[in-house]
């Protein structure tokens, strides 16, 4: 191969024996909305715990007494975390819709542990702080999300924070 371009979905690649070839990428849609529409309604308990090695995903509502994320959680709909929300380091924990952690007399933190992802589509409100600890990364999916932080943004060393999105309270 002689010369590779891209542009858009599309690679480009020439050489002198097999002339030009286009290859259209097929890049996954950055919207959550298609894997909510397979994720189960949430019936467990009111404390939500995934495991290191587990992956989960679950729609509809609940109001939690806590979530702790060790491994990879998808939330679509509508949930309410009376006391704190722990993404555990190098987790990944994803929500489409709202989520609401603690409530106005009763301050409790979302935290993200280094090189953990919290990745959003939706509203979020924290009556308290968002921690962000080394290396962490938001990311703010499509556009419309708002974000609504009561508390403090506190960021460690290199934290990534991307994508389109309302701050409510001018935090960031």
């Amino acid at each position: 191969i002689n010369y590779v371009e891209s542009k858009g979905d599309y690679i480009f690649a020439a050489s002198g024996k097999s002339g030009l070839q286009v290859i259209k990428m097929n890049k996954p849609s950055p919207s959550l909305a298609a894997r909510c529409a397979d994720s189960p309604n949430y019936q467990g308990s009111s404390k939500l715990t995934v495991g290191a090695n587990q992956q989960l995903a679950y729609s509809g509502s609940k109001r939690f007494q806590q979530i702790s994320d060790s491994g990879s959680l998808l939330l679509c709909g509508t949930w309410t975390v009376i006391n704190t929300v722990t993404v555990a380091d190098d987790a990944l924990f994803e929500m489409r819709g709202t989520l609401i952690v603690a409530r106005n007399n009763k301050r409790k933190d979302l935290k993200v542990g280094e090189g953990a992802t919290l990745r959003i589509e939706g509203n979020l409100t924290v009556y308290g702080d968002l921690e962000l600890e080394d290396g962490a990364t938001v990311e703010f999916l499509g556009t419309g999300s708002r974000v609504n932080i009561l508390g403090e943004v506190k960021k460690g060393d290199n934290v990534t924070i991307t994508g389109d999105f309302e701050d409510i309270q001018n935090k960031f």
